[in-house]
């Protein structure tokens, strides 16, 4: 089994990290110099446990380095709801990650090492590359974990589309009727084909991320692009970016939500009780009007979360707000 895992780590999972190690987001001054030093301690663990496959002492380090990523979404998540390092979320989530687990596989000196790695790879970087002043700004700004599509042009464009084809054919089109109308525009010979710059001229003025048209320049290099790859892959981007925003604001909401809500459950009980709730909100000043027609469509004049969560996002969304306010000094 550990020569399974180590054979895991060597062949599968360290190839395709440092292979994805250049398009690190935060800032990549200090994101892809600590990620190839973590991907590079895990493939030394997993040589060592390639090596001495009954050793207890390697294994345990190969699982430890791999749990920096556990690490990355505990923390992620904890900065992000306690709103620290709002600018630079991601590359603090990362590094701390490191620091505290590195220590546990190379001992005392680890973060020294690390700290120096890293310090020593920028260096490296300004000396060899010499970066101009946009360069420079460019690898040491904190970059976010954006949408393969711009959402906003998205949807302007397939409007602006959807209007001059509704004029031309004086009815309503199906989406996948207006991605054949637009498919068989970009198609200049009409052989139900079109090729990779067509298609790159489209992702262009959807303000599509650049790694992901770099990506599929390659791999329109490899196949023509007929309609049905064409609806599936490209036309269905803008789909792909509502369901990631949609989810992200989800999580979002249910932690404002779960904030308040333990903030009013005193006696955790996991219950609030609608006279409480109507005299905190009062005191807050939402209109007494407002606070009784929402109380009022609750008959045990109790909520558990999921209630509180589902039918009184208006309160706790300006209780949050209200509570946000009251923290600043």
């Amino acid at each position: 089994m550990a020569t399974i895992a180590a054979l895991s780590a060597i062949l599968g999972h360290v190839p395709s990290s440092y292979y994805q190690a250049s398009i690190a987001f935060g800032a990549k001054a200090l994101m892809v110099a600590a990620y190839l030093f973590a991907i590079s301690l895990h493939l030394f663990c997993a040589l060592h446990v390639l090596i001495e496959p009954s050793s207890i002492y390697w294994l345990l380090n190969m699982f430890l380095v791999h749990n920096t990523y556990v690490w990355c979404r505990v923390l992620y998540f904890f900065f992000d709801f306690a709103g620290l390092f709002k600018e630079t979320l991601y590359t603090n989530t990362i590094l701390i990650s490191g620091l505290i687990l590195f220590p546990g596989v190379l001992g005392v000196s680890a973060n020294m090492l690390f700290l120096g790695y890293v310090a020593t790879s920028i260096l490296l970087y300004f000396v060899i590359v010499q970066p101009n002043e946009e360069e420079r700004a460019h690898f040491v700004s904190e970059h976010t974990r954006d949408l393969l599509v711009n959402r906003t042009v998205h949807d302007a464009w397939i409007k602006e589309k959807a209007h001059l084809m509704k004029m031309k054919d004086d009815g309503q089109v199906t989406d996948q009727q207006l991605a054949k109308q637009v498919f068989d525009q970009l198609d200049k010979n009409k052989n139900g084909i079109i090729d990779g710059d067509e298609i790159v001229y489209l992702l262009r003025e959807w303000d599509v991320a650049k790694s992901f048209i770099e990506r599929f320049l390659r791999f329109s290099k490899k196949r023509e692009i007929s309609f049905k790859i064409f609806y599936r892959n490209v036309w269905r981007l803008g789909e792909m970016a509502t369901t990631y925003v949609q989810e992200s604001q989800k999580r979002e909401d249910k932690a404002k939500a779960r904030f308040v809500f333990n903030d009013l459950d005193t006696d955790s009980s996991g219950y609030i009780d609608a006279i409480e709730l109507q005299k905190l909100l009062i005191q807050w000043g939402l209109p007494e009007n407002e606070v009784d027609a929402y109380l009022a469509e609750d008959d045990d004049k109790r909520f558990s979360f999921e209630e509180f969560y589902q039918n009184l996002k208006p309160i706790w969304n300006f209780a949050y707000e209200h509570m946000k306010v009251q923290d600043v000094p």
